[in-house]
């Protein structure tokens, strides 16, 4: 009963969190037609306070030097909604989502999507989505770091990865840019579906690049596989680490 007032309390909290960043990027939009104040709305605003609401830590388990004039698309298994504001805080870049058309309708949300220039894809709608991945490769292209969610949606049970969709990996051999794993273990447990957030530590290990210089169409399914072989490979580490610790 107790975690149960306590959830809903956070719940509050983080609604009036979201809403002012909503609000702030759309009004910062607006005022400087740009979309850079945006991502720091987002990086020193909403994904700190989140957190601070949940009570939850970062623990960064692996990290690479990547070159800050060096652009990338990263990619993240995807168990719970803070792994965005986790993502954020982790890889410290102005961050342009491929996020699912359905939440261009969220109140808030999608007009602050809209104001840091995300880029929306319909994954029913066949031909909206070849033109969003255009899109998000002229972005690439124009030198703005991707950051997406290949496995489509959340876990139902934050264990096993998904298999990937094609989308970013199409994206990337057209570019020909690296793509970099995020593997995030744990924030399933703390941040599941529904009223049930506990506090903690969501584990973070980020991959070494995977390049793509000189791949074609036909290296599409290899790509996938390194891709999802180097996320698992991640995760499972810092999952076996962790039930180590609990047996000791």
């Amino acid at each position: 009963m107790l975690w149960k007032l306590i959830n809903y309390i956070q719940a509050v909290f983080i609604l009036l969190v979201t809403f002012l960043s909503g609000g702030s990027v759309m009004l910062l939009r607006f005022i400087t037609r740009t979309p850079k104040y945006g991502f720091y709305v987002m990086r020193y605003f909403w994904a700190p306070l989140s957190l601070f609401f949940l009570q939850i830590k970062i623990r960064l388990n692996r990290k690479v030097d990547l070159p800050k004039d060096e652009v990338f698309i990263f990619f993240s298994n995807h168990t719970s909604w803070i792994d965005i504001a986790i993502v954020n805080l982790v890889v410290k870049r102005d961050l342009h989502f491929i996020a699912k058309s359905e939440l261009k309708k969220k109140p808030f949300v999608g007009g602050a999507i809209k104001g840091m220039d995300m880029i929306f894809i319909d994954r029913r709608n066949r031909v909206d989505a070849i033109k969003s991945l255009d899109l998000a490769i002229k972005r690439i292209k124009g030198g703005k770091n991707i950051i997406a969610f290949p496995e489509g949606t959340r876990s139902r049970d934050g264990n096993m990865i998904k298999p990937f969709k094609k989308g970013i990996f199409h994206m990337a051999i057209q570019a020909q840019i690296s793509l970099v794993p995020i593997a995030l273990s744990g924030a399933y447990e703390l941040v599941p579906r529904g009223l049930k957030m506990r506090p903690g530590t969501v584990d973070v290990a980020i991959g070494d690049p995977i390049p793509t210089r000189d791949l074609s169409s036909d290296d599409l399914l290899s790509l996938m596989e390194k891709s999802w072989n180097d996320l698992h490979g991640l995760k499972m580490v810092m999952d076996n680490q962790k039930e180590a610790l609990s047996i000791a």
